[in-house]
């Protein structure tokens, strides 16, 4: 038996995030939201451009608001909203080292 019929050329989804000028990681979390349709073939995402026209055309026509600004996708380039994430954490626990490493050779902080 016949799968469904495919209509139209596949995108990569780091060809969406050049159309989009996002990240492919924020691609994909639209794809996982079920934003943007999105086929899973193993490993890889697979976008249609009749899928990627209407999410476009459902964009331009949505009125931008403050509670908005939470669902669209940061455009940072390379790095995605996780990896943002990750950075700063990482930037706040070497802060932390820092501040302890600092207390230890001050002696303000107790030795065991």
């Amino acid at each position: 038996m016949p799968g469904p019929k495919k209509t139209g050329s596949m995108l990569r989804s780091r060809d969406v995030a050049h159309i989009l000028g996002c990240s492919s990681d924020d691609v994909i979390e639209l794809a996982c939201k079920g934003e943007l349709k999105a086929e899973k073939q193993g490993r890889v995402w697979r976008f249609r451009e009749e899928d990627l026209r209407a999410y476009l055309e459902k964009m331009a026509k949505r009125p931008e608001s403050p509670t908005d600004l939470g669902k669209t996708p940061m455009k940072f380039g390379f790095l995605s909203r996780s990896r943002w994430n990750l950075i700063v954490l990482a930037i706040i626990l070497l802060a932390i080292v820092a501040l302890v490493w600092w207390a230890i050779q001050m002696d303000l902080w107790p030795n065991p």
